[in-house]
């Protein structure tokens, strides 16, 4: 059962961990379309680096944050397999120190009962790897930064930053 909740959680991580890539490479392809505009004699290369790695922190920051606690894990997965919270109780009567409440005997039947329907349990079903929307912006950001970059190398046949696209 605790093996069912850990790959659960795991699998949260990594949506949450996608969608926040999506942002920090989002932020990356801004920078360098800026830097294609505006040439390194207004913007430096290091701009790049610097806004890819903050937004990085930041997105490593908030998949952290977001990250449900392991008995909010377990109620999605019993609310989405449809288990009646079968193994979010036994994962309550799991917490040490145990709650008071139902006898030993009541706690052993559940904890029982959530590790044969955790052994059946498709965790790819309960929690399915989603593709953030902020996909989409990254592509429409990788066609405009390309678009630049070819024009850029269209006009001058060299890969040449310093002057501005403009000039």
């Amino acid at each position: 059962m605790l093996i069912l909740v850990s790959r659960a959680r795991r699998r949260f991580l990594h949506n949450e961990l996608m969608a926040q890539g999506a942002h920090a490479a989002s932020a990356a392809l801004m920078a360098f379309i800026l830097l294609l505009l505006l040439g390194t004699q207004i913007l430096d290369w290091r701009w790049i680096v610097l806004i890819t790695a903050l937004a990085a922190a930041v997105g490593l920051y908030r998949a952290r944050k977001r990250l449900p606690s392991p008995y909010a894990v377990a109620q999605a997965v019993d609310h989405r397999l449809g288990l009646a919270d079968t193994i979010s109780t036994a994962l309550y009567f799991n917490q040490e120190p145990a709650p008071s409440g139902p006898s030993p005997e009541i706690r052993e039947l559940q904890m029982e009962q959530a590790g044969r329907m955790s052994e059946t349990a498709d965790v790819r079903a309960a929690v399915p790897y989603t593709v953030p929307r902020a996909v989409y912006l990254v592509g429409a950001l990788m066609v405009i930064a390309g678009s630049l970059f070819a024009l850029r190398y269209g006009l001058s046949s060299r890969l040449d930053l310093k002057p501005t696209l403009a000039s």
